[in-house]
């Protein structure tokens, strides 16, 4: 169907992981962390630098092991 229209508008829902074109509407799965992210909008290092909070919390409880 799509190949046969190459002009169609394609709807991509990442909320509710779906996909329309035409008159169809697919459902379709993707990893949960892409997901995230692209809800997000960050890639890998954009989450990993919002977690900088709670990883600075996390070393600072001093956890006993040694450094």
């Amino acid at each position: 169907m799509l190949l046969a229209s190459p002009g169609m508008r394609v709807s991509i829902d990442l909320e509710d992981l779906t996909l329309a074109f035409g008159d169809a509407r697919v459902s379709f799965d993707i990893d949960p962390f892409s997901r995230r992210c692209l809800l997000q909008g960050v890639d890998e290092l954009g989450f990993l630098l919002a977690q900088e909070p709670a990883i600075a919390a996390w070393e600072g409880k001093g956890d006993g092991c040694a450094r």
